[in-house]
């Protein structure tokens, strides 16, 4: 049988200042889930389905079916 001969090279990582920018960070999650947030509540309100049931018999509910309309 043949012999596999298996050779390792060392790699060596030097630490190095990984920095991301605010922008990156901070306001683009932000705004993603304020435009998440906005969908999800545009779309509970603005399908009638949707907001039938989740204001079956509260007075709101002929409120918006009238606003609507």
């Amino acid at each position: 049988m043949e012999e596999n001969e298996t050779s390792y090279k060392k790699v060596i990582i030097e630490p190095g200042k990984k920095s991301t920018g605010f922008g990156k960070s901070v306001l683009i999650p932000f705004a993603s889930g304020i435009i998440g947030a906005s969908l999800v509540i545009g779309t509970c309100f603005g399908v009638p389905n949707i907001r039938e049931k989740l204001f079956v018999g509260t007075r709101l509910n002929s409120n918006f079916n009238n606003y609507f309309k």
